[in-house]
């Protein structure tokens, strides 16, 4: 496993724990340093960053999951699209 950004992904790893699998955007957005303040330099800076950092990690398995979403315009219009979640890979021991 490479050390870059180990903060962060230590961070997402407990973040995950205790709020189940999320997407590497609302991780950017939640997860904060233990101060308060978002990691600025020793965290990714947009959501594919975070995905990669995710990836190299033995700690964190994706899958994709479907989401729906809704337009509002001359009518409702539905879509639905397919988003990365990350969860943490259960130890069986």
């Amino acid at each position: 496993m490479r050390t870059r950004k180990i903060r962060w992904r230590d961070a997402a790893y407990e973040y995950i724990l205790l709020n189940g699998p999320t997407t590497a955007g609302e991780l950017l957005e939640m997860v904060k340093q233990k101060n308060g303040r978002a990691y600025k330099n020793n965290g990714p800076s947009h959501a594919n960053g975070a995905s990669q950092l995710l990836r190299v990690d033995k700690r964190f398995e994706s899958r994709m999951v479907k989401h729906r979403g809704q337009a509002i315009g001359d009518g409702i219009v539905y879509t639905s699209y397919d988003v990365c979640e990350w969860s943490v890979v259960k130890d069986e021991e």
